[in-house]
């Protein structure tokens, strides 16, 4: 199965916080060893990384409209406000508030995310601009 079928997937379910790696393998019958292979290669890291920065993606959009991580978390993908918070560290060193704080007194909000966007996908352009394509294809 090419690997836009994953994506699609991926795309499709990811604010499902019961979607993971192996529920993405049962689902489209890929063989898991060959498309964590064509996704490292492709991409630079992992299919479990890519569906975490798709999250805290998507969550950093719901902390610059300043909502609550009770609510963020729900409609993020996140099982719990703690696997939100430790994405977050692991992503960014700090904890969702501070992004928050960043995104609430930031002049331009727009550039804001776009800097975090950037810091939560490393160097990576690839990984940044396929955020960034599923972000427009879901009209955010």
């Amino acid at each position: 199965m090419p690997h836009k079928e994953i994506l699609a997937c991926i795309k499709k379910n990811y604010r499902n916080p019961n979607f993971d790696i192996n529920t993405l393998h049962d689902s489209t019958k890929e063989s898991a060893s060959n498309s964590r292979f064509v996704f490292k290669q492709e991409y630079g890291c992992s299919l479990q990384d890519i569906l975490e920065i798709l999250r805290v993606a998507y969550a950093l959009k719901w902390l610059a409209d300043n909502r609550e991580i009770e609510a963020i978390y729900r409609n993020v993908g996140f099982a719990t406000p703690k696997t939100l918070r430790d994405a977050f560290r692991r992503r960014f060193g700090c904890s969702p508030s501070k992004c928050r704080a960043l995104l609430v007194e930031a002049k331009n909000k727009h550039n804001q995310i776009d800097y975090l966007l950037r810091a939560l996908c490393g160097d990576n352009e690839r990984i940044y601009r396929l955020i960034i394509s599923i972000e427009a294809e879901m009209g955010r």
